[in-house]
């Protein structure tokens, strides 16, 4: 059975997210500025077959190259990452 993380990425606050320290079920992960680095660690890099990525363009830009070397960092193979673009507008039109 495939297994895969699915995730919104959003923009932060101004200057992007801060580094923090994410534990789970008693196991630390490495420093970093997005959860979703720190969930796929704690889980185990290889545990997902597939990372879907939600994000509008503007969190694109700003936030996606920095979670691409986050899962960098712990070894995930980013090949396997896939970004999802929405819109910007949350208006019911939008949607």
């Amino acid at each position: 059975m495939r297994k895969i993380y699915l995730a919104f990425l959003g923009k932060g606050q101004k200057g992007g997210y801060e580094e923090t320290v994410y534990e789970l079920k008693g196991l630390t992960a490495t420093p970093t500025r997005f959860v979703q680095a720190a969930e796929i660690e704690l889980m185990g890099k290889n545990y997902f077959d597939k990372v879907i990525i939600v994000a509008t363009e503007a969190s694109r830009e700003s936030s996606f190259e920095g979670l691409i070397a986050a899962l960098n960092d712990i070894g995930k193979n980013t090949e396997a990452v896939i970004p999802v673009i929405i819109s910007e507008d949350m208006s019911s039109r939008g949607q």
